[in-house]
């Protein structure tokens, strides 16, 4: 069974059409998951970064 929507005469060219409202709410959506992209990298930063300089200068010993 096929559902089809029935629009008014005089509205059917804004039926397809987004209000600038729902683009700001995206952009802000879009800035929010950069912010906690941007935040667990820089944990991961912070809790492996010793972790890893160390395994790197130990490395780096091995070498004559």
């Amino acid at each position: 069974m096929k559902t089809e929507f029935l629009v008014k005469p005089g509205r059917a060219r804004y039926a397809n059409r987004r209000r600038p409202a729902d683009q700001g709410a995206t952009a802000v959506e879009y800035a929010l998951f950069l912010a906690l992209i941007a935040s667990v990298i820089t944990g991961a930063v912070l809790a492996l970064g010793q972790t890893v300089a160390g395994f790197f200068t130990t490395g780096a010993g091995l070498f004559p």
